[in-house]
């Protein structure tokens, strides 16, 4: 399963499609699997496969929304 990952800091919004999501004392740890690339016609966020990575994110808040592969 794939999620998209969306935290909102002071510094800004990150996004992240990631995969196999582990939490242990508020930390995420998991594999990346895409970035964010800009946005469709449509207005919607676009995202594009990227090379697979460790994926580390600390603090929050964070949400994971289910995405389709």
């Amino acid at each position: 399963m794939l999620y998209r990952f969306e935290m909102t800091t002071v510094r800004g919004t990150s996004y992240a499609i990631i995969k196999n999501p582990k939490f242990s004392n508020g930390v995420i740890t998991a594999t990346q699997v895409g970035e964010l690339d800009g946005f469709a016609d449509d207005g919607s966020l676009a995202f594009k496969k990227c090379d697979e990575r460790e994926f580390i994110a600390g603090g929050g808040p964070y949400t994971l929304t289910e995405v389709k592969e």
